[in-house]
């Protein structure tokens, strides 16, 4: 009702949400009131506690709604063009007149029916769901993102403009609009928008996207594709150390069972370039098959005092065996200093010795017992045929030699300093081999001495 103004009188009222609720459009009301002013107009106000959601929100752009009761009875919808922020605080008030006058109304009821945010945040989120930046977007790595978006704005929706600043070139990134919360798309919006990063320059996806904010939360938009926004790093093989000499580069040591190693060691590295923190792999290969009385090289690595020293399988050949560096943060250039090459010997003979007819051989290491063989160097491979038999610990082996006079006139089958001599024994890698994998063997010569005793030319 209108008439002639009377005294202001404060009066105890409230403002509200729907069904006198303190929770509506996000928001809770704090302090409230309502009252009558000089000119007899309503003037009604709300403390608006605020969510992080609306942590973008200036009140400026924003508008509300409210219907005025009076006395019970409604009375007029009261149009706010603008909610006013609290210096230094997360509250808003907002506030409003009605355009009526009222004279001494009994009791003022108002009900706040909308309320849209001039700025409701954007928040950006990974795969799991986690945020993955803050809400501020100044100097980010979303430096140019639209940070947030209006449920005022026309019918049309808000745009999105989605960037993203890299470090990296040609990674792929997508953005999509999470409208299962939040938000709900313009009409012909597909909600997903994908750039290609360019390094150190910020990229922008396409489409644009309009949304239109409902006022319950965070527009939600899901970023995929950040795990290959990772450093590149160059992984290099020092050029002297790409393909070099076992003995004269690697420093492997001289021994009788390398004889003259001939073989190169070839190390290549097979990635150029790696994302920062992901491994790097090395291929190791010889260009010719090892000397006798060497199965193969184990190759040590060690880049820095931060990496453990890495050791490969044994690298016997032309087959490439592979070694890798794990968690690699920076340019990686492999250098022959990082690299240690260590001989791995292959079968042989440990010690001999003979009792009468017979010759017990010790070997390096368990052997297969099948095919082995002896040949004499005193006239023909017949001189001193054998019978072998190997032991229960795999690595001794007895030779039961036969007396064979026709080859050796005077011979008695009982060795002594003048008997005979077994040279290359051991030299058919087919022929001896180890229980588990084939062994090249060293050339050595067994010579029968006094006493039971033997020597062995090329003892390691």
């Amino acid at each position: 009702m209108t008439g002639k103004a009377g005294a202001a009188a404060p009066i105890t009222n409230t403002v509200h949400f729907a069904n006198n609720s303190t929770s509506g459009f996000g928001v809770v009301i704090g302090a409230n009131g309502a009252m009558v002013n000089g000119s007899s107009k309503i003037v009604f106000n709300a403390r608006l506690a605020m969510p992080e959601w609306l942590s973008k929100a200036t009140g400026a752009g924003s508008t509300a709604k409210a219907d005025v009761y009076v006395n019970g009875q409604f009375a007029e919808e009261v149009t706010i063009s603008s909610l006013t922020g609290i210096a230094g605080d997360e509250n808003f008030i907002l506030a409003g007149t009605t355009t009526g006058t009222y004279y001494n109304p009994q009791n003022i009821s108002v009900e706040i029916t909308e309320i849209l945010w001039d700025e409701v945040t954007v928040k950006f989120v990974g795969d799991n769901g986690a945020e993955v930046a803050g809400d501020d977007f100044i100097g980010s790595v979303y430096a140019g993102s639209t940070a947030s978006a209006a449920m005022a704005a026309a019918g049309s929706g808000e745009a999105l403009t989605f960037k993203y600043t890299s470090s990296v070139d040609g990674a792929q990134v997508t953005f999509t609009v999470d409208t299962t919360k939040g938000v709900k798309l313009d009409t012909g919006a597909t909600g997903t928008s994908t750039l290609t990063t360019t390094k150190d320059t910020a990229a922008t996806a396409s489409p644009t996207q309009k949304v239109l904010p409902d006022g319950t939360g965070f527009i939600t938009v899901k970023v995929t594709g950040l795990k290959d926004l990772k450093e590149k790093v160059n992984v290099t093989v020092n050029g002297d150390a790409d393909s070099e000499s076992l003995t004269a580069a690697y420093n492997v040591p001289s021994n009788p069972l390398t004889n003259a190693e001939t073989a190169n060691l070839v190390i290549t590295a097979k990635s150029a370039k790696i994302n920062q923190g992901d491994p790097a792999v090395f291929g190791l290969k010889l260009t010719a098959a090892c000397a006798d009385g060497v199965r193969g090289y184990k190759v040590t690595i060690k880049i820095d005092d931060e990496h453990a020293a890495v050791t490969s399988d044994i690298v016997k050949d032309a087959t490439e065996v592979f070694v890798t560096i794990p968690n690699v943060t920076a340019d990686l250039d492999l250098e022959k200093a990082m690299i240690t090459v260590t001989p791995v010997e292959g079968l042989y003979v440990k010690s001999a010795s003979w009792s009468g007819a017979v010759l017990t051989v010790v070997f390096s290491e368990a052997i297969n017992p099948d095919g082995h063989t002896g040949s004499g160097d005193t006239g023909s491979a017949s001189d001193c045929g054998t019978t072998t038999v190997v032991q229960p610990d795999g690595v001794t082996v007895v030779y039961t030699v036969f007396d064979n006079r026709a080859a050796n006139a005077g011979y008695e089958g009982v060795w002594s300093p003048a008997g005979p001599v077994f040279d290359g024994i051991f030299t058919d890698p087919a022929t001896y081999e180890a229980a588990s994998d084939s062994q090249p063997v060293a050339h050595q010569k067994i010579t029968i001495l006094d006493g039971g005793t033997c020597s062995i030319v090329g003892q390691p």
